[in-house]
């Protein structure tokens, strides 16, 4: 499955949002996640076309306005016992005042990190971004 993993940042940390209370990693803090085929284009969008959608999907959904730029390097790829995920890292920056009331979610410092339990998808997502922000 196609994914895009949103690192957002603003002076407030990393954008994370809660994960629903049912499916896979329920409950868990993550990276905003948007599934490929969840976005509203035609089945042969190029990619330039999908990150407007997505980008137009977080306008709509979350009032939130963001540019998306694609982090270089391949995507994460996780596997789970009956499927294979695989992500493409993106980053976009806010205001460190931005209304979140309209999005899951809350803003996560990077030195908290080791006070919430974190899935293994999310920890190669961030070790990804990490090791492209170094070069």
């Amino acid at each position: 499955m196609a994914y895009y993993g949103l690192l957002i940042t603003s002076n407030n940390g990393f954008l994370f949002e809660k994960r629903p209370a049912h499916g896979i990693l329920s409950n868990f803090w993550m990276f905003p996640l948007v599934k490929v085929a969840d976005l509203k284009v035609a089945k042969d969008a190029d990619e330039g076309q999908q990150l407007n959608a997505l980008e137009n999907q977080f306008l709509e959904t979350y009032r939130l306005k963001i540019h998306v730029t694609k982090l270089g390097g391949q995507p994460v790829t996780h596997t789970f016992t009956h499927q294979k995920w695989r992500i493409t890292l993106l980053t976009a920056n806010l205001a460190e005042h931005v209304d979140l009331s309209y999005f899951p979610g809350k803003w996560i410092p990077a030195s908290a990190f080791k006070t919430f339990a974190f899935t293994k998808v999310q920890d190669k997502m961030w070790q990804r971004y990490q090791k492209q922000i170094e070069k």
